[in-house]
């Protein structure tokens, strides 16, 4: 996959050329939704690509650790798409303008890895057609605005291959890649077991 990241920065950067990190002023303006849950401790960066059929298999495996880690508020996660099709990325964050919350977010990134498999349903009217057929909500705008932040984060954790996770524990960095993604988000939500039942503890939750 190392061609296609680096075909794929270059689409983020040419995207966004031009752009001057100001949006103009607008009545009501509001920034545009960017993938990122949680307010737990540690920081996770989930980086895929909807072509890329390994990055498929791992974000199957670890939605649900996922989504328990964020329950217990362990982690802020951010899912950064490496655009082999910016259309791809532009209905992703269509789905967030819609609902920017984690389970739309992972509703609309199944169809899409769906749809990178089927040749005829990579046009803006097909994706369109099937957002509406499995009832995920959509709201079109200018998504572009938001590629700098994508291609930002690409830049600073030197991103060379999807699928890739990086998490960061106390200003520490870890990089996993491949199958190694699945094991190191099981043993965070092992090793944080015990914290997190103090936590509950203290505060009164249910444990």
């Amino acid at each position: 996959m190392l061609k296609r990241i680096i075909i794929a920065v270059i689409l983020v950067i040419i995207a966004t050329a031009g752009y001057s990190g100001r949006e103009p002023a607008r009545a009501g303006a509001e920034p545009g939704p960017f993938p990122s849950y949680g307010d737990g401790p540690v920081e996770v960066r989930l980086y895929t690509n909807y072509f890329c059929g390994p990055c498929r298999i791992v974000e199957e495996a670890v939605d649900p650790l996922l989504a328990d880690l964020l329950d217990r508020r362990i982690i802020r996660l951010t899912f950064v798409d490496v655009p082999g099709s910016v259309l791809f990325v532009n209905f992703f964050l269509y789905a967030l303008r819609a609902d920017n919350s984690f389970e739309q977010a992972t509703a609309a990134r199944k169809v899409l890895f769906e749809a990178a498999r089927a040749r005829d349903l990579r046009t803006e009217e097909a994706l369109a057609a099937l957002f509406r057929d499995r009832g995920i909500a959509y709201e079109v705008f200018d998504a572009s605005r938001l590629y700098r932040r994508f291609n930002e984060l690409i830049r600073e954790d030197d991103l060379r291959v999807t699928p890739t996770l990086v998490i960061i524990t106390n200003g520490e960095k870890q990089v996993y890649k491949g199958k190694a993604i699945i094991t190191a988000l099981g043993e965070l939500a092992d090793t944080r077991k015990p914290a997190d039942a103090a936590r509950r503890a203290g505060s009164g939750e249910p444990t």
